[in-house]
């Protein structure tokens, strides 16, 4: 397990994330430190994958203006094999191994709700140990955290 951020670092994390732009100059003003311990810190913790710099796009802006989470069983002994032939649909933006009702959850987004159902039927249906599935289209996101991201190799 890695080590949690200690208070410099969560000091830098929360003045960087709502802009990612800012320069170590001001970071290192605002907070009393040198810029070199500020560049110091920031490498560390993206060396230890405990942040990522990166950018956010508004998925409405760039055409998938359409979102379905989706809930699916799958046969104990697939469950391996399935993952491994999601990870390969660009459409699928999350994923995780769930437990309770379903095996794996994800969410799909497409620049329509056909696109998104066309392409969950043909290609996530389709694989073999699938045994059923749950889905909910997103009408309104009322909440959104940008912060809320799991680092993971790809």
């Amino acid at each position: 397990m890695k080590e949690p951020l200690d208070e410099l670092e969560q000091e830098i994390v929360d003045l960087i994330t709502p802009n990612a732009r800012i320069s170590n100059r001001s970071v290192s003003e605002r907070l009393g430190v040198t810029e070199g311990a500020i560049r110091h810190r920031l490498k560390k913790m993206t060396s230890a994958r405990s942040i990522r710099i990166t950018t956010l796009v508004n998925p409405i802006k760039v055409g998938r203006t359409a979102t379905v989470f989706a809930r699916l069983i799958v046969a104990p002994a697939s469950i391996e094999k399935v993952v491994e032939q999601l990870k390969k649909i660009d459409e699928i933006e999350y994923m995780a191994q769930v437990s309770g009702s379903a095996d794996i959850s994800l969410v799909m987004m497409g620049p329509s709700l056909d696109a998104v159902f066309e392409i969950f039927n043909a290609r996530v249906l389709a694989l073999k140990g699938v045994l059923d599935s749950h889905l909910s289209v997103v009408t309104e996101v009322v909440k959104h955290s940008y912060r809320l991201a799991n680092i993971v190799d790809d």
